[in-house]
């Protein structure tokens, strides 16, 4: 009656979902948070492609509906790290997914970069495509001014420590 219409459900872990024979209405929408698979100091620093449980639970949903959105659990306050590569990485694995929705739950309180991130992760929310290398450096020297080259130099720094992480 409502075709306009989107009902939410929460998965909050997609195992069972491909033991049923279910699926769901056109209007419902999977909310997928898996919490589990992704909310604690590491697993939140991995890129999601690269974590099977997560890939393993959107193919599920997928078996079940064509809608899904996913409720993602970026960083905390223990995790001063900006996870800018992982970040784009993951939200570039969910569109080609055919991931149509998505939520940050960051709780970082404002550090870390946070004015930085909040616009580049809604810039890549907009486009997943996009090139990060030359949006960083447009963000730094509009918002930071004077202080951009040191500010550069600290985001060049951690994101070299964070790939020899790895």
């Amino acid at each position: 009656d409502y075709p306009d219409i989107r009902i939410t459900t929460l998965v909050y872990g997609s195992s069972s979902l491909q033991m049923g024979t279910i699926t769901a209405h056109p209007n419902v929408v999977l909310f997928l948070a898996p919490i589990g698979a992704r909310y604690n100091r590491i697993k939140m620093l991995i890129p999601l492609d690269e974590n099977k449980d997560i890939v393993r639970e959107i193919n599920n949903c997928f078996k079940v509906s064509d809608n899904i959105y996913f409720w993602d659990y970026l960083e905390s306050n223990h995790m001063p790290f900006p996870g800018i590569d992982q970040y784009a990485r993951s939200i570039r694995f969910l569109a080609d997914k055919g991931v149509t929705g998505y939520f940050a739950d960051v709780t970082n309180g404002g550090a870390s970069l946070a004015p930085l991130k909040k616009w580049l992760y809604s810039q890549l929310l907009w486009n997943p495509k996009q090139d990060i290398e030359p949006m960083i450096p447009e963000f730094v020297n509009a918002y930071y001014g004077i202080a951009a080259p040191e500010i550069l130099e600290y985001i060049a720094l951690i994101r070299n420590s964070w790939k020899n992480f790895d």
